[in-house]
């Protein structure tokens, strides 16, 4: 997949999939997240699973994309994903250091069928695959919500590098954790109250919200964006939900769709839009209706990439937001704003030869990173004997233990598993033509 030249960004952690079966990908830069559990999940697991896990081994379940036709056990090259690779490169390094807790760990890999009937069905065939034909103690993947219940269900911890979830999702899997990136609806709350302490919304402020059709992110909405609106006497004044394409077909009608929501704002006098993915399409077909409104912006967006995708510079004039992610978010992300294991991430990444290009190549590798490395500091601090449910509550106790090489400050707990501790003012320049941050790092919501 080419990550530098989008036509349009669409959820590229959980479209994928459907990208992949289309055969025609429309992408959408963002960083998704993970959201709190309700204080009643501890109580939940109650499961045991411990399937894949030997005195001497760890079975880790992950999906890789290739092109043509396979099955969905054909095992993966370096070359049909660069993720393949990257995660490699990571677990060579961690058993080449003594394992996760003294155990080898071994991938196990699942290839995406392109010509699967439907996502769901190729969900459920991946839930299948990793616990029952050859199964794993923790996946790696559960990008939709099918596959969440069904892993859910048998107690397998989900240790994912992204994943699309808004609050109610993460209350009905205690099992689902992710490496650090903001909650859809904490992602809101967030944005909203560091824009508001920076003047981003006039008094008389028109906003829209511009988000995919779906129920995590009408969640987001209702639970987190209206609310801290709410709080600031602001309000949504318009909407505009956008279809997921799931077939070729599917395509050309969505573009068509976010070029009438820049209409819709536009004859609305809506003039601050807020997003949740989508936004570079909406941004190049509103400079061709002559329409600039003032942007709220995040991680999510891929900031760092937006020129590189088309956007147009005069649209990105007065954009604001936040980030948490230097290398998703920021032009000068090599020499500023450090997470504190980036380094060592990047140098696992260089002994195999493993460069990243940009800053979005980046990105991907310090999350393969969090992904890995986060699943082996829970099993090596896991209550004996290890299973599904000691190793969520060691994920739920490490706090602030964890070293991040994505982000700067996490805070892993059971009320909190999307990790992201801290947020920063993101504007933009004129004179470098790019986002940079503005401040210290501040509280997440």
């Amino acid at each position: 997949m080419n990550l530098t030249s989008r036509p349009l960004v669409i959820d590229r952690h959980q479209i994928a999939r459907r990208a992949a079966l289309a055969a025609a990908v429309i992408f959408v830069a963002t960083s998704c997240g993970t959201t709190a559990s309700s204080p009643e999940s501890n109580a939940h697991l109650t499961k045991g699973w411990n399937s894949g896990l030997t005195d001497t081994e760890v079975r880790v379940g992950f999906a890789y994309f290739a092109g043509g036709k396979g099955k969905a056990t054909d095992e993966p090259t370096g070359a049909s994903d660069p993720a393949v690779a990257q995660t490699l490169a990571v677990i060579d390094h961690i058993n080449a250091q003594g394992g996760a807790a003294g155990r080898t760990m071994v991938p196990v890999w699942h290839r995406y069928q392109f010509d699967a009937a439907s996502a769901d069905a190729e969900g459920q065939a991946l839930c299948t695959d990793f616990t029952q034909d050859r199964e794993v103690f923790v996946s790696g993947t559960a990008d939709s919500s099918l596959m969440q219940e069904c892993f859910a269900a048998q107690g397998v911890p989900q240790v994912v590098d992204a994943v699309t979830a808004a609050g109610a999702t993460f209350d009905r899997d205690p099992y689902l954790v992710s490496t650090p990136v903001l909650s859809l609806t904490r992602l809101m709350r967030s944005q909203v109250e560091v824009l508001a302490a920076h003047d981003f919304f006039q008094p008389d402020a028109k906003i829209g919200f511009f988000a995919f059709d779906s129920p995590e992110f009408v969640d987001a909405e209702e639970q987190g964006l209206k609310p801290a609106l709410s709080a600031h006497g602001l309000s949504v004044a318009e909407e505009f939900l956008l279809s997921r394409p799931e077939t070729p077909a599917d395509v050309a009608e969505t573009l068509a769709q976010v070029a009438s929501a820049g209409l819709k704002f536009r004859d609305a006098g809506i003039d601050h839009v807020i997003f949740l993915g989508g936004s570079p399409q909406f941004m190049i077909d509103a400079e061709k209706q002559g329409y600039r409104p003032r942007y709220a912006i995040s991680t999510w967006d891929y900031p760092s990439d937006l020129r590189a995708n088309g956007v147009p510079e005069e649209q990105l004039h007065n954009a604001a937001g936040i980030g948490y992610s230097p290398a998703k978010d920021i032009a000068d992300y090599k020499t500023q704003a450090h997470p504190p294991g980036r380094q060592q991430c990047l140098a696992i990444m260089s002994a195999h030869d493993l460069h990243p290009k940009s800053g979005v190549d980046e990105a991907g590798m310090l999350s393969i990173c969090d992904q890995v490395f986060l699943i082996k500091d829970a099993l090596e601090s896991a209550e004996k004997p290890v299973n599904g449910d000691t190793f969520m509550k060691a994920v739920y106790q490490l706090g602030d233990g964890f070293t991040p090489a994505s982000t700067w400050q996490v805070d892993y707990s059971e009320e909190s598993r999307d990790g992201v501790a801290a947020v920063r003012y993101l504007e933009y320049g004129t004179e470098c033509q790019c986002f940079r941050y503005a401040g210290d790092p501040v509280d997440a919501e």
